[in-house]
């Protein structure tokens, strides 16, 4: 059994879960012990070889999650490139992967997420308002990640102007804390929220952030 983030290492054992609500806990709250049981159910070589057969050949799942071996130097749970991770999303944006109604569910769930200190941060956007049914300025569909030293963070902004995929990446980041403090989550946050402005409120770019994170 892995530790790490999520839910399910806490819960009492035995308890029987669909694949679609254990896909659910490893997308929005990040839930290492689901990510890990759906590599078992679909098996590493079967992600890695789909991923191929979609035309990626820079993108790889390398095994499970195991945060004591995470913390190890050179370690590598998997690669990509933002522009892979970018494609990927922009695909289902489109429905352009399995079926239309797959791809609606798997951006539905990407619109659940729950850690939302990169993409999500500095745009005018809440998943509590999205809950609640209230209008906001903004919709985030994303899905992130980070291990010691590395911050990604990779979705899909929508406004009543249009659409953006964001994907941003850091890796060798000499500040090894959690949470919105860190200096890569920072980064990344600022650059999304740039290309809000950019893209969709070009009047406003160049806006100042908030001062402090």
């Amino acid at each position: 059994m892995t530790t790490g983030t999520g839910v399910l290492l806490d819960l009492t054992p035995g308890l029987q879960m669909s694949v679609r609500d254990v896909a659910l806990l490893m997308i929005v709250v990040s839930d290492n012990v689901a990510t890990n049981m759906l590599i078992d159910l679909v098996g590493v070589e079967n992600v890695n070889g789909t991923l191929r057969a979609m035309g990626y050949v820079s993108t790889e799942l390398r095994g499970k999650v195991d945060w004591p071996v995470l913390d190890q130097d050179n370690y590598m749970l998997g690669v990509s490139t933002p522009r892979e991770m970018g494609e990927i999303v922009a695909r289902l944006a489109e429905e352009r992967v399995l079926t239309p109604a797959a791809c609606r569910e798997m951006m539905s769930v990407m619109g659940r997420q729950q850690y939302t200190e990169m993409v999500g941060r500095h745009i005018p956007y809440s998943r509590y308002y999205r809950q609640r049914d209230m209008k906001q300025e903004a919709l985030v569909a994303s899905k992130s990640g980070g291990m010691p030293g590395v911050r990604n963070d990779i979705g899909l902004v929508t406004t009543d102007s249009g659409a953006f995929v964001f994907a941003g990446m850091t890796r060798d980041c000499a500040d090894l804390r959690y949470g919105e403090i860190n200096e890569a989550s920072t980064l990344v946050a600022r650059s999304a929220r740039a290309v809000y402005d950019h893209f969709d409120r070009p009047w406003r770019a160049g806006a100042l952030l908030p001062d402090s994170d």
